[in-house]
């Protein structure tokens, strides 16, 4: 009876307890007032896990993944140093002569220690394993009395922004005399401590989609490039960020779109392959009316015009032959005289060749698609090393099925969950295929010889990985009753997934680059 009146006698201080809690989640941040109790939950779980899984994984990669064994680490270590230098872009030398013409070649100025520091261990070791000679070889190697001309065709050419970070640290690293491997591995660290806010605020923000961002986020191959000097992981990270402000934009207005706006333009601009991605602009307009139309229209314009404009002067300043040696004759899809001699990558003349035939536009990708498809799927996953360092066939296994159990947990959306309309989910997953298609050929353009074929050479896995944060919330939700605990527990493989690669990640870098 006591306890009965207490809750009935008691109504108005439990309305003013109820407001002052309202008040108080108001007060947090990345948390929307209209989301249940569960999903709130939830969700701070998954970040709190996020951090604490990824930080001691990645600062284990950082300090004992060997320098260099990262896809492209040199060339990005040599980009980095160049920011320090004040080049934003590479810039065009003459080369030596090949069958009598100079080759172009295509690099950045930088003092070239920190380059020589990633360059040690593919030199000097045997069978992939770390000495104390290599250990000592790193140590002693001091900073050059001056700058120098590098080569580095790959990365001479991208936007600078997701350099910054590591810039900033192994600018810092100079700064207190610290020797170039100090350097190196602070600009490591950095990167990874600004991969882990990005990420974070992207898990924290998302109103849906946030199980797969989870996931694409601590995947084995993500953290080995976050955990570097690559900038692909920045990348991925503000991919999931500009998905995750999409689903708080209530129409093509506001802050949060105008900031998924701002971070599409930045990965467009360092990987023109996404450049489709700017068609998810429209994914928030619910009402195609006239100003919804002329205010995404502004911000796909807003998203990909930086990223036009600058890959027209890499292309027309900058950029060289990605590869070259020597000389050879054009593949059968050359259209032009057969006799003709090339001395390396020639996207002019590749461009020719689609031109010539434009059903090769979608027909390579798909001929490579389905030879090498699986391959490139598992080196999203795990493509480790140099793509040399492979896990368990069943760790890959397993991760497939977490990503597509978390995809389901994003499509049992709560009630309260506002979603994409249909039209505008067929329109954002054709981009993200058209984004799949425009991967292949520019890689086709920049590394494949000319004329060659029926396969594209150069497609890496790691490039899909940004693609998953925007499928997430591109797919319509499903609104089932009860599913909320079904919600959750769909999201525990992934999460469990992360905690083994906190133990099994590291134990395949001693194993592969120490133990004998």
């Amino acid at each position: 009876m006591g306890i009965a009146g207490h809750r009935t006698g008691g109504g108005g201080t439990a309305a003013g307890l109820a407001r002052t809690i309202r008040r108080a989640y108001a007060l947090l941040p990345f948390v929307p007032l209209h989301l249940r109790l569960g999903e709130r939950t939830e969700k701070a779980i998954l970040v709190s896990l996020f951090v604490v899984f990824v930080l001691p994984t990645g600062i284990f990669l950082a300090c004992f993944v060997p320098f260099g064994q990262v896809p492209d680490e040199p060339a990005h270590v040599a980009r980095i140093e160049s920011l320090l230098h004040g080049e934003i872009s590479g810039h065009r030398v003459a080369g030596p002569e090949v069958a009598g013409r100079p080759i172009t070649l295509s690099g950045v100025v930088i003092n070239a220690a920190p380059l020589k520091v990633t360059q040690v261990f593919e030199s000097s070791a045997v069978n992939l394993k770390m000495t104390p000679a290599i250990l000592d070889r790193l140590d002693s190697i001091p900073w050059d009395p001056r700058p120098g001309f590098v080569y580095a065709p790959n990365t001479a050419v991208y936007f600078p922004v997701f350099y910054v970070p590591a810039a900033l640290g192994m600018g810092l690293a100079r700064l207190d005399r610290r020797t170039p491997v100090d350097a190196v591995l602070t600009a490591r660290i950095t990167n990874l401590c600004v991969y882990i806010i990005i990420s974070a605020c992207a898990l924290a923000l998302a109103r849906r989609g946030w199980r797969v961002m989870f996931a694409a986020l601590t995947l084995p191959m993500t953290l080995w490039l976050a955990s570097s000097c690559n900038e692909d992981g920045l990348l991925i990270a503000c991919s999931c960020l500009a998905a995750a402000l999409l689903t708080r934009a209530c129409g093509p207005r506001g802050v949060s779109y105008w900031g998924a706006a701002l971070l599409f333009s930045c990965v467009i601009a360092v990987k023109p392959a996404y450049l489709p991605l700017a068609v998810f602009m429209v994914l928030p307009c619910t009402r195609m009316n006239r100003h919804d139309v002329l205010r995404a229209g502004a911000a796909m314009a807003a998203a990909s015009l930086p990223g036009i404009l600058w890959a027209l002067v890499m292309l027309r300043y900058v950029s060289g032959p990605s590869i070259w040696g020597a000389p050879y004759h054009p593949g059968p899809l050359w259209p032009g005289d057969p006799a003709r001699l090339f001395t390396g990558s020639d996207p002019a003349a590749q461009t020719l060749v689609l031109l010539h035939d434009p059903w090769l536009i979608l027909k390579l990708p798909l001929q490579t698609i389905g030879s090498r498809g699986l391959l490139n799927l598992q080196e999203a996953v795990g493509g480790l090393g140099n793509l040399d360092v492979l896990m368990a066939d069943t760790m890959y296994s397993v991760w497939f099925a977490a990503i597509v159990l978390a995809a389901l947990g994003d499509l049992l959306a709560s009630r309260e969950t506002l979603g994409p309309r249909v039209g505008m989910t067929l329109v954002a997953l054709l981009a993200v295929a058209a984004t799949v298609i425009a991967i292949f050929d520019l890689e086709y353009l920049t590394w494949t010889e000319v004329g060659h074929g029926p396969l594209i050479r150069g497609v890496q896995g790691r490039y899909a990985i940004p693609l998953l944060p925007m499928i997430s919330v591109a797919l319509p939700l499903l609104r089932l009753p009860a599913t909320r605990w079904l919600r959750g527990a769909l999201a525990v493989p992934a999460i469990a997934m992360a905690a083994i690669g906190m133990v099994y990640l590291p134990a395949l870098v001693l194993e592969t680059y120490y133990l004998s």
